[in-house]
């Protein structure tokens, strides 16, 4: 069974903590969502790249020309855009999962970079890039954020493109984390998606920024596929764009609370973690079956992902902050009771 699939027997069973998928509980802001409301009578065929406006609110965000963006359905549609017809795929494990179905899908050849805990999950000198490498930093699911030298090693490590799926770049506990685009901004492409920071996963919106040949190449896809964006969920997303650092300031905020709480009530069960510095997830290693101990997680009505997904760590789970402070306590007390039996 794979993640989706998991997914969808979660949906079913409804157990009491859902700490499975990346949906938070936080409510998008109600400036927004009247936003949505005051425009969906417009029904009508929006620009393939995208509104202007948006774009050019985009593109003063990244300091970029408009040009060099595109508006997508969601930033894992970005990945598959900038991927089609990508012959060799690498990515670094801990991957979010979807990378490796898009490229299983585009029929590309696969290559892992591992990592562990013990590196905190960041690539060392001993690794070799082949085609496109697909980075996501704040990481999904380890929580590692990548500073602006450790994104330098990587650019340097590949030759072909690098594709950044920077939809956690708005959560952090630390300092604001490096983007690609802060380097040689030739054979890079940033991914953006609206799902995390304003809490729409439903809406399907992200954007692309590149140089214009890799934004023209989006564009084609999207236009041979979906063939633009709903215009009323655009116009909603500049005045996202607006509220951008007010709100993710708020997410942090409540978000950098639960990181501290899980990770104190969790401390006493002898896990191994690295406590999140971004993103809002934890990568647990359970020292035994992720798979099992989820299954018997499950069962005390807690759900969350084996650490299989995401590359084949056995014995990991993956926890999502997605559920209240009390919830998270809750579900930390069955974790040692699953890890005692």
């Amino acid at each position: 069974m794979g993640m989706y699939e998991l997914f969808d027997l979660y949906e079913k069973k409804k157990p009491e903590i859902r700490m499975d998928a990346g949906q938070l509980d936080i409510p998008p802001d109600s400036r927004i969502v009247e936003e949505l409301r005051k425009f969906m009578d417009e029904f009508k065929y929006a620009p393939t790249s995208g509104l202007e406006e948006l774009r050019e609110k985009i593109a003063e965000i990244h300091g970029v020309e408009v040009s060099e963006t595109v508006v997508v359905p969601g930033a894992k549609f970005g990945v598959a855009a900038l991927l089609h017809g990508v012959k060799d795929v690498t990515l670094i494990a801990p991957y979010w999962p979807g990378y490796k179905h898009i490229a299983e899908l585009n029929e590309a050849n696969l290559y892992i970079i591992k990592t562990n805990l013990e590196q905190e999950w960041m690539p060392d000198g001993r690794f070799k890039v082949k085609g496109a490498l697909v980075i996501n930093y704040p990481n999904n699911p380890t929580g590692v954020v990548a500073d602006k030298r450790s994104l330098e090693f990587l650019r340097e490590s590949t030759q072909g493109l690098i594709v950044s799926d920077e939809t956690y770049s708005d959560i952090y506990y630390d300092r604001k984390p490096a983007s690609i685009i802060d380097l040689n901004f030739e054979n890079c492409a940033l991914v953006y998606s609206f799902s995390k920071t304003f809490s729409f996963p439903a809406l399907r919106l992200g954007y692309v920024v590149a140089p214009r040949d890799i934004v023209k190449k989006v564009i084609e896809y999207v236009r041979a596929t979906v063939t633009c964006v709903s215009p009323f969920i655009q116009r909603a997303a500049i005045l996202a764009l607006e509220l951008k650092e007010e709100i993710g300031r708020k997410i942090r905020e409540i978000l950098y609370e639960r990181v501290k709480v899980f990770s104190s009530a969790l401390d006493p069960c002898g896990f191994r973690f690295l406590e999140p510095k971004g993103a809002f997830y934890f990568f647990i290693d359970v020292g035994r079956d992720g798979t099992v101990f989820s299954r018997r997680l499950l069962d005390k009505g807690v759900s969350v992902f084996p650490g299989e997904f995401f590359g084949g760590y056995k014995t990991f789970v993956r926890a999502s902050l997605t559920v209240s402070r009390e919830k998270l306590v809750k579900a930390a007390k069955l974790f040692c009771e699953v890890a005692q039996r």
